[in-house]
């Protein structure tokens, strides 16, 4: 099982050979059937690899590797090192103020920022899509994909949609877009106004 908070990494093991990647956690039911002395602790801070203390979120990418957003850049885990991935060293990473992390059905990587919109990670590199001028003027909370399998970014003007490679804002929504997750015919998510359903391009209030 792992860990994460805005100050810490911590990473609980089941005892035994280190392996490069960490593996999946077992289910709540699981945790009653195993003692607490065959788990290792493991704890990284921004002495031992980390950009910063200030961790945001974190993914598990099929691949194995472990993906960290902070606010200092964004981190690949593979278990023993970290890798880091900032404006420093990355041109096409628009700001360090990760907020999103999402992997889609290819396999590839896709991040918000704060400020600067969204890039893509697939085959080794960053790429920035066509449509990231769109959304470099507004803040991008989160990144999710409906359940048409469409990209949808959640911004402080409301939710935009991919379509055709160029984003669409999404009408009918009152507030920011904080957040969201798939659901049939579309995606729902939750803003300052309430939470809306967001269904073949219609947003409706529930």
């Amino acid at each position: 099982a792992r860990s994460i908070c805005r100050s810490t990494l911590t990473a609980v093991l089941l005892a035994g050979p280190w392996t490069p990647v960490l593996g999946s956690s077992p289910g709540p039911s699981e945790y009653d059937l195993i003692a607490t002395n065959r788990y290792l602790s493991s704890h990284w801070d921004a002495g031992q690899g980390l950009l910063t203390n200030d961790l945001r979120v974190i993914l598990q990418a099929r691949d194995g590797y472990i993906w960290i957003g902070s606010s200092a850049g964004l981190l690949r885990f593979d278990g023993v090192r970290f890798t880091a991935f900032n404006r420093r060293n990355t041109p096409q990473i628009p700001s360090d103020d990760v907020t999103s992390l999402v992997e889609d059905s290819l396999g590839t990587l896709w991040v918000s920022f704060l400020r600067g919109g969204v890039v893509s990670y697939a085959d080794d590199r960053f790429s920035t899509p066509a449509y990231a001028e769109s959304l470099a003027a507004v803040e991008s909370y989160s990144v999710f994909f409906d359940g048409v399998g469409a990209l949808c970014v959640c911004t402080s003007r409301g939710l935009f949609r991919v379509e055709g490679g160029r984003s669409r804002y999404v009408e009918g929504i009152v507030g920011s877009a904080r957040g969201g997750r798939s659901a049939p015919g579309g995606g729902y998510y939750v803003t300052g106004a309430g939470l809306f359903v967001v269904q073949l391009g219609a947003g409706a209030t529930l």
